[in-house]
């Protein structure tokens, strides 16, 4: 992350980038990626499983259920729609 920073690179991705962090650790990553983001216009395109963050900060949802596209638009449908809830069903 610090590497592509550096870089000056106009995109991330990022796999699963909290997993095996505690709540803590996951609370000083994210804050870390949403200061990335208010200082510079970078994509930054992440996979994860914590739909807390999603619908806090995220603009667009791809969703994937067993390894196919089912949802691909803004978050505000993507949660108005009840779209999370059918994945934890």
């Amino acid at each position: 992350l610090a590497r592509a920073i550096l870089q000056d690179t106009k995109s991330i991705i990022l796999y699963e980038p909290t997993n095996h962090l505690d709540i803590k650790g996951t609370k000083n990553f994210w804050q870390a990626i949403l200061k990335i983001r208010e200082k510079r216009i970078m994509d930054i395109l992440i996979s994860t499983h914590d739909f807390f963050f999603v619908k806090q900060e995220c603009d667009w949802v791809l969703a994937l259920h067993e390894g196919n596209l089912f949802f691909n638009g803004p978050k505000t449908n993507f949660f108005n729609e009840g779209w999370d809830q059918r994945l934890l069903s």
